[in-house]
């Protein structure tokens, strides 16, 4: 009797040894299997990172120009007689109109984390940072819609002051890409006092939104450095992703 034990008993282990091993061997593959998933997502975010600091140089250039052209309209606005109408008409258009429309890919960060693919991050901080920096991004859209509520009160009041002189469909140059600022303007030489209000509260919101902008890059950049570290890797991204170690995060 105690030799059938000793058998059964020995094949018993032998077959839960062997159904273990075969469950660990299934657990590593599958292990494996999600961990270059979640590299492959990881590159691709890095990638649309890399869009959005494209996006947000740009979107910084155009609203340091709308700041730039509300102080020249501010600093001179009780002595505009002094100036050509195409000056005048230039400057009051771009601290006018100008604004931005921030449109980020958050379709793979979304699919990190339905498929549970987040949890095998194994550096806290860019887990952390993935999730502030899309709720950064969200902030960042509302902002610009409060800059766009301040260009239509604007256009209420400015629009019968000035005729553009470029057709609507003409680009110009890079600097102004996309923007209709070539205007003559049309009034007397006194801006109301609801225009120079809007103005002064345009450009506090332009001011403010640089500064976000401005964070906004250097965390990104900081992310890039994270993210390239847990993903392994190592091939060039097209744009800016040049790391500065002076830089915030969203961590």
């Amino acid at each position: 009797m105690k030799k059938y034990i000793i058998k059964y008993g020995l094949e018993f282990l032998v077959i839960t040894l062997g159904l273990s091993l075969s469950f660990f061997v299934e657990y590593k593959r599958e292990r494996s299997y999600k961990e270059q998933l979640k590299e492959q997502a990881l590159v691709r975010i890095l990638g649309n990172i890399t869009q959005d600091l494209g996006d947000f140089e740009f979107n910084l250039e155009a609203h340091k120009l709308a700041i730039k052209s509300s102080d020249w309209i501010l600093n001179n606005h009780k002595n505009l007689k002094d100036f050509s109408r195409d000056s005048i008409g230039f400057h009051l258009q771009i601290a006018t109109t100008i604004v931005t429309t921030f449109v980020d890919n958050q379709e793979e960060y979304r699919s990190l984390q339905s498929s549970g693919l987040l949890e095998l991050i194994e550096n806290e901080n860019l887990a952390i940072g993935l999730q502030a920096k899309y709720v950064y991004n969200n902030w960042l859209k509302e902002q610009e819609r409060q800059i766009e509520l301040y260009r239509d009160k604007l256009e209420a009041h400015t629009s019968s002051l000035v005729e553009l002189r470029t057709d609507e469909i003409e680009k110009l140059n890079s600097i102004y890409s996309g923007f209709l600022i070539d205007a003559f303007y049309l009034g007397d030489f006194q801006l109301s006092n609801e225009v120079i209000y809007f103005l002064r509260s345009k450009r506090q919101e332009h001011l403010s939104y640089v500064g976000y902008l401005e964070y906004g890059i250097t965390a990104n950049l900081s992310l890039v450095e994270i993210i390239k570290e847990e993903s392994g890797y190592e091939g060039s991204i097209e744009g800016r992703i040049t790391s500065d170690k002076r830089v915030p995060s969203f961590y």
